[in-house]
């Protein structure tokens, strides 16, 4: 019985590293780790886009022209704060994905008419985002962390 099991033990992995090392106490087999996926920058925008913060449902349009990153939200109900906080959200989606294949990202709120007015419009480089600390981020952070900032009514 025992020259069996040894025998399925020794041709077993764990076994033929037995058999290199020499001992069975210094022996450590291999253990599967979890795959951790990264989605893209437009899935994980996607995703951020419904999110609660926004307080109603927008159409929202994301565009990738050369090394740019384009997110544009038709709206003109929500406040600019719920603005803020949404553009806060979706940089911390960006700050998750796979962002390095764009040097520049620009989030921008449009309000829903026929001649659409700028309600708010941030722009960040690639080297903002990688510095980005999603858990200090606050929308009082927005105008600083930004290349490019306007808000409406400022």
């Amino acid at each position: 019985m025992f020259a069996v099991f040894g025998t399925l033990f020794f041709n077993s992995p764990k076994g033929k590293a037995v058999l290199k090392a020499g001992n069975a106490g210094e022996t450590t087999t291999a253990r599967s780790t979890k795959k951790v996926s990264t989605l893209s920058t437009e899935k994980q925008v996607r995703q951020a886009l419904k999110s609660p913060t926004l307080l109603f449902k927008h159409r929202a349009f994301i565009s990738t022209q050369n090394k740019n990153f384009n997110v544009t939200i038709l709206d003109n109900r929500d406040t600019v704060d719920s603005l803020k906080l949404t553009t806060v959200d979706l940089l911390k989606a960006i700050k998750k994905s796979r962002y390095q294949k764009y040097q520049k990202f620009t989030i921008s709120f449009q309000s829903d008419k026929a001649n659409p007015e700028m309600r708010l419009k941030t722009r960040y480089r690639q080297a903002a985002i990688r510095k980005l600390n999603p858990q200090q981020l606050s929308a009082d952070h927005l105008k600083a962390l930004s290349d490019q900032y306007y808000e409406a009514g400022q």
